[in-house]
């Protein structure tokens, strides 16, 4: 079971993967790809660090479309083992909402 900081952070990740507003770079997102985002969800990771890495995920994600035939995005998130947050096919926008990351 999660602990509830890392509960916390993969629902803020998450988030900021369905909901970036930043500019998409010309060209980018053209090509479909897979893009699996392991993200280190556990207690050595401090604030600050951990903002970067929201960041970075946000640029990425924006700089592609997301779809079932463009880019699918999926995220593993660990502390003392690995877990699963979402499959690959689990959104097909950029929009899509989930409160469940389990």
């Amino acid at each position: 079971m999660l602990s509830n900081s890392c509960v916390s952070r993969t629902k803020t990740v998450t988030n900021v993967l369905l909901q970036s507003s930043v500019p998409v770079l010309p060209g980018c997102g053209l090509q479909p790809a897979d893009i699996l985002f392991i993200v280190d969800a556990s207690g050595s990771v401090t604030a600050p660090n951990f903002n970067k890495t929201l960041q970075f995920i946000e640029n990425m994600v924006n700089g592609f479309v997301v779809g079932p035939n463009d880019t699918q995005i999926g995220m593993v998130t660990f502390d003392t083992k690995p877990y699963l947050q979402f499959h690959l096919n689990k959104f097909n926008t950029k929009q899509a909402r989930s409160g469940d990351t389990r």
